[in-house]
């Protein structure tokens, strides 16, 4: 009997992974020769990308865009290691710049296109690179402008570096494990972005370690393309075979369209996007194609993964289509080249509690206290991680790099415990826990309690606020749709007896506000902004615990 022809994921697959030079800075390139052109077929979508319509790619077509982009970048006297910042429209080009750069032994610093120019100029100033590519329009409006943040460097637009196509491009740059490829951003949450290297080995290493686990054939993502995530993501599903539909316009409207149009089997975004998802109403909607909701970056609320699990499918152990999905919490940050830690959430999965599930085999952990000591299960502490994926450190920025390491582990940032049984919980980040003279709160902990036991929350961020010598623990929330008449008196009252049931110190202000306020560009709120803003901005809408303050025979209730 004749053996059958091997499949496109297993001929890909067996490709890449065999090739020990296969890496971040060419694996589009190794999938190009693994698949001959006549027999490749679509690999991805841009949805509405021309004109209204969809733009279909192979392998074999981004080759091709990224063949006359990588000679531009020779004519404008790019070299290897040399660094070019983008800023670009949010599009699939950040990832034909990227992988033009690499090409070429050049290093792409990708810029998110919702930076305001203020902050442009400063990150610019860190990079310091050789040219800054910007999207024409925003160019021809900012001319001046983009000139005084290139400073030394020269800044174009996209139309000026392709005006001229040269005839060839130079020949494929051979890598190094170590030579690095990109520089992406962190979110911005304790201040300016920092702009974090990533190599050839790091960028490729969380893909080659899970893409033969990795499931789904029909990829929807709602990622920034300007955020190693989205890079990460291509790498992954492009290397298995999997068609990837990228969604151009992000707001929920457009996604559940597109999810009722295509029919991916999985969705993946950051976490903030799903929250915007679970505002609309699904009722009357044809979700039955989604297997899997994929969320990267920060751990997600509980009351919307159970929104979403209650929509789609899923296949059971003997094969049967079953209702229900399943919602993969892939839990890293702007510093890791794939995720670290991942938690999957069904219908009938109790692991919420801001639980990030287990790292993957590919990751060590480490918790430790603030005399770097490691710690037992139950303590929690500063949370270390130790792979080929972390990030190098951060350029032009040798101490701060070394200020965030540990006997080898990388300090995230964020504040965890473990269980008995290995799980580790999220409880905070470093730079936003509430200490006050009542005790320690840990604000992403305690806003997770809120929004499991008050369904008149649909959104709360609780700080610190300091003012004329007074500290005050503020809870800013939006209400729910069904909730918008709620007694904020009410509220708080309710909001301190869970916190009084706990021995946890009690909320002194509330105040009205949406969840769209003051939110980075990966959409996290920045709480280092909120504690800057005054009180009672919305005076109508402040309740303070003075006007509700619980009696001691309540906080003992």
């Amino acid at each position: 009997m004749t053996a059958s022809a091997p499949s496109l994921r297993d001929t890909l697959l067996r490709y890449v992974l065999n090739d020990p030079t296969a890496g971040g800075g060419n694996f589009i390139y190794r999938l190009n020769a693994a698949v001959p052109r006549e027999a490749q077929r679509s690999a991805v979508a841009l949805l509405g990308g021309e004109a209204g319509r969809d733009v279909e790619l192979t392998i074999g077509d981004i080759v091709d865009a990224t063949d006359r982009l990588a000679a531009a970048y020779a004519q404008e006297g790019i070299r290897p290691r040399e660094v070019v910042s983008l800023l670009l429209d949010d599009s699939f080009d950040y990832f034909l710049h990227f992988v033009a750069l690499t090409s070429i032994g050049a290093t792409a610093s990708l810029v998110n296109s919702g930076l305001d120019l203020d902050t442009v100029r400063g990150f610019i100033g860190i990079v310091r690179p050789r040219l800054l590519v910007v999207e024409s329009r925003r160019h021809a409006t900012n001319r001046d402008a983009f000139d005084v943040i290139a400073g030394e460097s020269r800044a174009i637009s996209v139309d000026a570096l392709v005006a001229d196509p040269a005839r060839e491009r130079p020949p494929l740059y051979e890598h190094e494990d170590d030579d690095v490829i990109m520089l992406g951003h962190t979110s911005g949450t304790t201040g300016l972005p920092k702009a974090v290297i990533f190599t050839h080995e790091s960028m490729f290493h969380g893909v080659r370690q899970q893409v033969e686990r990795q499931l789904g054939s029909h990829v929807l993502s709602a990622l920034p393309h300007s955020h190693g995530a989205a890079i990460s993501l291509l790498m992954l599903s492009l290397t298995r075979g999997a068609r990837v539909s990228i969604l151009g316009r992000k707001e929920p409207a457009s996604m559940l369209e597109a999810i009722e149009r295509i029919g991916p089997d999985v969705v993946i975004a950051f976490p903030k996007i799903f929250v915007d998802l679970c505002r609309e109403s699904f009722e009357g909607r044809d979700l039955g194609s989604v297997q899997y909701w994929i969320a990267t970056g920060d751990a997600n609320h509980e009351r919307h993964i159970r929104k979403l699990v209650a929509q789609g499918h899923h296949i059971d152990s003997e094969g049967r289509r079953k209702a229900g999905s399943f919602f993969v919490d892939n839990v890293g940050s702007s510093e890791f080249a794939f995720a670290a830690f991942r938690n999957v959430h069904g219908q009938e999965n109790d692991r919420y509690d801001r639980c990030v599930g287990r790292p993957f085999p590919w990751v060590e952990t480490a918790v430790f206290d603030e005399h770097d000591r490691r710690l037992p299960a139950g303590r929690v502490g500063r949370l270390g991680v130790k792979s080929k994926s972390v990030t190098k450190g951060y350029w032009n920025n040798h101490t701060l790099t070394e200020l965030n390491k540990i006997a080898g582990y990388w300090l995230t940032g964020d504040l965890v415990f473990t269980d008995e049984e290995g799980l580790f919980y999220h409880v905070d980040r470093t730079s936003d826990v509430i200490v006050t003279k009542s005790g320690v709160l840990y604000s992403c902990q305690a806003e997770e309690l809120l929004l499991k036991h008050l369904p008149e929350l649909f959104d709360v961020s609780l700080i610190l606020r300091s003012e004329a010598g007074s500290e005050r623990v503020t809870a800013l929330v939006e209400l729910s749709e069904d909730a918008a008449s709620a007694d904020a008196s009410t509220l708080l009252v309710e909001m301190n007896r869970l916190f009084a049931q706990r021995g946890w110190p009690s909320i002194d202000e509330l105040e009205i506000q949406s969840a769209h306020e003051h939110v980075g560009a990966t959409g996290k709120k920045l709480k280092r902004v909120l504690r800057s803003i005054p009180a009672g901005r919305a005076p109508e809408a402040r309740r303070t615990c003075d006007e509700s303050r619980l009696s001691v025979e309540e906080r003992a209730l």
